[in-house]
């Protein structure tokens, strides 16, 4: 019997690593809610999806066009699987920012709410991108031009633009525990005890505030970190071990849970889409 392909591929940056893009046709690529540490834009080749953020849920079609901020949880739930494909641009923020001017406040989202003009033309700079890298000249042109078309809407269409909101103090500060120290295990007792509440009160604030439990968000930043680890360290049970993942069949399935792809699928998968 033939091998069936996996509906998710991947290209990186050849050059420093600067942007990643992701493809996925007929495929669910990712299971859970989930965020990224890179500006994220995305146009949606066919199908339809609702796309959720922190505000609501907003329903996309092919040729709309999302951006997520770094650290902007989102999840996105296609109508159909099997009549499902996206393109997504994953850019590195420190670049965006030194090449482009390009600051977003964490959590702030963008989503087209109608197909942009041109389509073919959009897919041609995803795929003129492929065959660059981010330090030439042809490969800065195409990434000002994907910015410019969804930050300064000039597909001609209005777009529901988020800023995030402004948290509630103790549980930004269990955050940023929980961000100095993934890796390490930490009880939701001992975020209660520092934040001098219950267990259950840290739960409900944690996901009113950040849109998960503080467990999911600690998940979260390890799967993130994994992905960076996966690139440079050749033993996947080494990465498990570095990001917190104690039992590598553990960390395997919850690595595609939340990107779609086992950890040795995501560090070989650097070929160009089709």
């Amino acid at each position: 019997m033939k091998k069936k392909d996996n509906p998710i591929r991947f290209f990186r940056d050849p050059s420093r690593g600067a942007f990643e893009i992701k493809q996925c046709r007929n495929g669910l690529h990712a299971k859970r809610p989930h965020y990224h540490d890179e500006i994220s834009i995305g146009l949606v080749e066919k199908g339809s999806c609702m796309v959720s953020v922190s505000e609501g849920q907003f329903p996309v079609c092919e040729g709309h066009l999302v951006l997520f901020a770094p650290g902007t949880l989102h999840a996105c739930r296609p109508r159909a699987r099997e009549t499902w494909g996206f393109h997504m641009l994953y850019l590195d923020p420190a670049f965006a920012e030194r090449e482009f001017g390009v600051i977003l406040p964490r959590g702030a989202h963008l989503v087209s709410s109608s197909p942009v003009r041109n389509v073919d033309n959009v897919k041609n700079l995803f795929s003129s991108l492929i065959e660059e890298d981010a330090e030439s000249t042809q490969g800065r042109n195409t990434i000002a031009a994907l910015l410019a078309l969804i930050l300064a809407g000039r597909h001609g269409n209005q777009a529901d633009s988020v800023q995030p909101q402004a948290t509630e103090p103790f549980p930004s500060r269990l955050r940023r525990m929980i961000e100095s120290s993934p890796e390490d295990k930490i009880p939701l007792t001992f975020l209660a005890s520092q934040a001098n509440t219950t267990p259950t009160s840290v739960l409900r604030a944690f996901r009113r505030n950040h849109g998960v439990t503080p467990h999911a968000f600690q998940t979260i930043l390890r799967v993130n970190r994994a992905k960076k680890l996966l690139l440079h360290i050749p033993s996947l049970a080494a990465v498990a071990n570095e990001v917190g993942f104690y039992d590598q069949s553990h960390f395997s399935k919850v690595f595609r849970d939340y990107c779609g792809v086992t950890p040795s699928f995501y560090r070989s998968a650097a070929g160009k889409p089709n």
